[in-house]
């Protein structure tokens, strides 16, 4: 009780504090829409202390389709016994922007550490992830009836990034057999920034469904709702988003 007690306030202060925000700034700074996101996630148990695992992500808009980021990331975990884990990797995001065809390149290494626990049929786990980002500066200027102009620049600007996730998975059939077996999971997660003016970055609430179609395989079926804001043209995002990922073990 009193873990979800420590991870559920402060997500409802996030999610108060970015819907407040949004009620104060005009109706064309808040972006809304319905999205979906494929994925691709590998596990590569290397030796019995290491793990590496590959991902890449996909994401769009339903209407009007389009493009909206493409997300790869890489992460090396050592084990230090089988609960514990930490790790550390590479991603790059290209988030390709709403107004104009640009994109904008982002490097991200990060380091992890990972806690699970668990009884029964439930499983916890506990993520904080911090992330260096190195992202390429945009010039965006706003024209008249709505025309805007963009453009990237020769120069990359720097942040750091804190994440928390906590994660809950449920067995709902054959919890026992990694065949056939069915997993409902649940996963709040805040991101926070170095910057004390810009200190509230994102919050998400994810709910999907497992299905193990093998040892080594599972499909993964769910909803994430994803408030995040843009602070350098201070505009809020608020999504639906339907995540389909495809998970395999070697």
């Amino acid at each position: 009780m009193k873990i979800l007690i420590f991870v559920y306030i402060p997500l409802i202060f996030c999610l108060y504090s970015t819907t407040a925000s949004a009620q104060t700034r005009e109706v064309d700074k808040l972006e809304a829409g319905g999205l979906y996101w494929t994925g691709f996630y590998l596990e590569w148990k290397i030796t019995e202390k290491l793990q590496l695992d590959a991902e890449i992500e996909n994401r769009r808009f339903f209407a009007v389709s389009r493009q909206y980021q493409t997300v790869v990331r890489t992460t090396l975990f050592y084990f230090i016994h089988e609960n514990l884990n930490i790790g550390g990797g590479i991603g790059y995001s290209g988030l390709y922007s709403i107004y104009t065809p640009t994109i904008q390149p982002e490097i991200r290494p990060h380091q992890e550490i990972n806690k699970t626990h668990g009884s029964g049929r439930w499983k916890f786990n506990h993520r904080l992830r911090i992330e260096e980002r190195f992202r390429g500066d945009t010039v965006r200027t706003y024209l008249n009836q709505g025309e805007v102009h963009e453009r990237n620049l020769n120069s990359y600007s720097f942040d750091l990034r804190t994440r928390y996730e906590f994660a809950t998975d449920f067995a709902l059939i054959d919890k026992d057999s990694e065949q056939g077996h069915w997993n409902i999971q649940i996963a709040p997660e805040i991101m926070v920034n170095d910057n004390f003016q810009d200190f509230l970055s994102t919050f998400r609430f994810y709910t999907g469904l497992q299905y193990f179609l093998s040892e080594k395989i599972r499909l993964e079926l769910g909803y994430l709702k994803s408030v995040e804001k843009e602070h350098s043209f201070d505009v809020l995002y608020n999504y639906n988003i339907l995540r389909f990922t495809f998970r395999q073990r070697l």
